[in-house]
Order: structure tokens, then C-alpha cells, then sequence
């Protein structure tokens, strides 16, 4: 979906809606089966996604973030406990 902003009428503004394709989702949204349907393999959500250099990033990787936080906090720990 797109529109043109406010401020310029020259610039877009727009949101992509990441929706896992699976069975189920088909069955509820029979329409996806249509072939004039544009589609777009994309890898995860942003806040999820590992490719650090994506040029279609909305969002920053949040959940790998934390994950690499709590993982580098327990090899401090443990580094901790063998010195101790």
C-alpha cells in the first residue's frame, strides 16, 4: 500500500504487510491462489531478520539483538564462574 505524503507529493509513503504463507492462511484468504497476486519471498520479520545489511529494513533486528545480549551476559557469567 502506498500513497503520496503530505509534505511532498513527490515522495511515497508506504507499509508492507509480512504475512506467513501457510495452509492455513490459504483457507482463510482464498484469494492468495490468484496468479495475477504479486508476491515476495522475504526471509523473517525485520525484528528477526540476520541480514544486517538489508536494503529493506524497517525495523531494527530487536530480537536478535536481545538474544546476542543474554547469550554474551551468560559467556560473562560463565567466564566468571570458572575464574571464581
Amino acid at each position: 500500500m502506498a500513497k503520496p505524503t503530505r509534505e511532498n507529493a513527490d515522495n511515497s509513503s508506504s507499509v508492507t504487510i509480512g504475512l506467513l504463507l501457510n495452509d492455513q492462511l490459504r483457507d482463510t484468504f482464498p484469494f492468495l491462489a490468484d496468479p495475477a497476486l504479486v508476491t515476495k519471498d522475504v526471509h523473517t520479520t525485520c525484528e528477526r531478520c540476520a541480514i544486517l545489511d538489508c536494503g529493506a529494513r524497517a525495523a531494527p533486528p530487536v530480537f536478535l539483538q536481545r538474544q546476542r545480549r543474554r547469550q554474551s551476559s551468560r559467556a560473562a557469567l560463565a567466564d566468571m564462574q570458572k575464574k571464581g
